[in-house]
């Protein structure tokens, strides 16, 4: 729902059409240089690979920290926060955009004990895979309204 309107935007300000096959942009090719395999995954979900096409796109340096903040009189933990960054190198022709796309998502932590607190991390690392990669996806869009070849 998000793309049709995105591309209804798009399309009344006369920009030219985008090369999506049923919401996925194409692309010739994806390399994926120190990615975690959830996050490749939900990226080739939105990606249509075509060889004709001229676009090239290398998605890598995955870096991710999780921060702990404490206060209170026993300064336990009181929030975490879990941030993730990831390269996007957008190659088309001769030409090569380099973005660093980041993420972050926080959560209470002041009543889990530690089984629950590394389950929720793995619920807030799925959740900000989910986020970087809708953010791929938006600059991927941003970039076909602006270079006809994607």
């Amino acid at each position: 729902m998000k793309y049709l309107i995105l591309l209804i935007i798009l399309s009344g300000c006369s920009f030219q059409q985008l090369n999506i096959n049923e919401s996925k942009l194409t692309i010739s090719s994806v390399n994926y240089i120190n990615t975690p395999k959830d996050l490749k995954y939900l990226i080739n979900d939105a990606l249509l690979v075509k060889p004709e096409s001229n676009t090239n796109l290398i998605i890598r340096d995955y870096k991710e920290n999780l921060r702990d903040f404490s206060g209170g009189n026993n300064l336990s933990n009181i929030e975490s926060q879990i941030y993730g960054e990831v390269t996007l190198e957008i190659n088309v022709d001769d030409a090569k955009n380099i973005i660093i796309i980041s993420s972050s998502k926080k959560f209470q932590n002041n009543f889990l004990n530690p089984q629950a607190q590394k389950i929720m991390i793995q619920t807030m690392r799925k959740e900000l895979f989910r986020d970087l990669s809708s953010k791929i996806q938006m600059v991927l869009l941003r970039d076909a309204a602006r270079i006809p070849s994607i």
